[in-house]
């Protein structure tokens, strides 16, 4: 009895560190490139993402609020120098390599519409 717990608790704890190093792999993957963010309303607008170091992103769309310099930290990405002051709060979480979703925003008064729930996918 003793032998099968040790199995299965081995089996767990190696499950769980394979999940915390995919999990250590998605934070870890280089973001840049080409994106498009879908709009709660449906819309899909292309953004770049370029990176500035190691942990730093430029994310840019000409019309976009959330236009900035992000930080990377612990799957989110932070935005840490807004091109619109009115845009400071925006944070992604890194669902995978290719998905980010907005997780967090500032009030639709300061930005003009509901950003929260937004995805940006990597385009193809």
């Amino acid at each position: 009895m003793e032998r099968v717990r040790s199995v299965g608790e081995f089996c767990l704890l190696f499950i769980l560190f394979s999940l915390l190093a995919a999990c250590a792999h998605l934070r870890e993957a280089p973001l840049d490139g080409d994106w498009m963010l879908v709009t709660l309303d449906g819309r899909r607008l292309p953004v770049d993402i370029t990176s500035l170091d190691s942990h730093r992103y430029s994310l840019y769309h000409p019309d976009l609020i959330l236009s900035g310099v992000y930080r990377l930290d612990g799957g989110a990405l932070t935005l840490q120098e807004p091109n619109n002051p009115r845009a400071a709060g925006f944070v992604f979480s890194v669902l995978s390599a290719d998905h980010l979703r907005v997780v967090e925003a500032p009030p639709v008064r300061l930005t003009g519409e509901r950003y929260v729930g937004a995805d940006l996918l990597r385009s193809e």
